[in-house]
């Protein structure tokens, strides 16, 4: 038995009115009049119409940031010279950059990235260990902040969607920028 109230049994039901694009037809004169912009086609949906568009999951879970920094960590380390699985390079940096950008805790996500750095020296710069220890631990911490310094504009833009609303920066330009200012201040 339903519960409708006594009014609403005898009233005909409400038609929705549809939209002009809806039906197949083309778009109204005030519409169509701005069609050249790349992003017209949110101008010419009906109002009302949900956009899931350039919307981030959020990642809560911070087993899950190290699982896919440490999984980022072995793809890196694969491609270096002595193992030097070259393809893997091209995509070593995705677990990592989808835990950049969408990682609940920001602090979190910074300290990952920083272990990835350091973990990424202290592994790849084992010849330097016999020569000088503290040398060796020192230029694996410093060199180890590019990781977080270049996660840092990539989740600020990508957070703030600063050049876009659909738009996610590249992360070359922070990547390479970040690693010439780590790298030329080290002692």
């Amino acid at each position: 038995m339903s519960k409708t109230p006594p009014a609403a049994k005898n009233q005909p039901p409400v038609k929705q009115q549809e939209s002009s694009a809806a039906l197949g037809q083309p778009a109204a004169r005030n519409e169509g009049e701005r069609t050249h912009s790349p992003f017209a086609w949110r101008r010419a949906t009906p109002p009302g119409t949900i956009h899931v568009v350039g919307s981030l999951p959020r990642v809560h879970n911070r087993m899950a940031i190290l699982f896919w920094t440490a999984v980022t960590l072995c793809m890196l380390c694969l491609t270096v010279p002595g193992i030097g699985w070259w393809p893997l390079g091209y995509v070593c940096l995705v677990p990592w950059l989808v835990c950049v950008t969408c990682g609940a805790k920001a602090r979190f996500v910074y300290f990952s990235s920083y272990l990835l750095g350091l973990g990424f020296y202290l592994i790849n710069v084992y010849w330097m260990y016999p020569v000088t220890i503290p040398g060796y631990f020192a230029l694996a911490a410093f060199f180890g902040l590019q990781f977080p310094l270049a996660a840092w504009p990539i989740r600020h833009m990508s957070q703030k969607r600063h050049f876009g609303r659909d738009c996610r920066p590249s992360p070359g330009p922070a990547w390479n920028s970040c690693a010439a200012l780590v790298r030329s201040a080290f002692p």
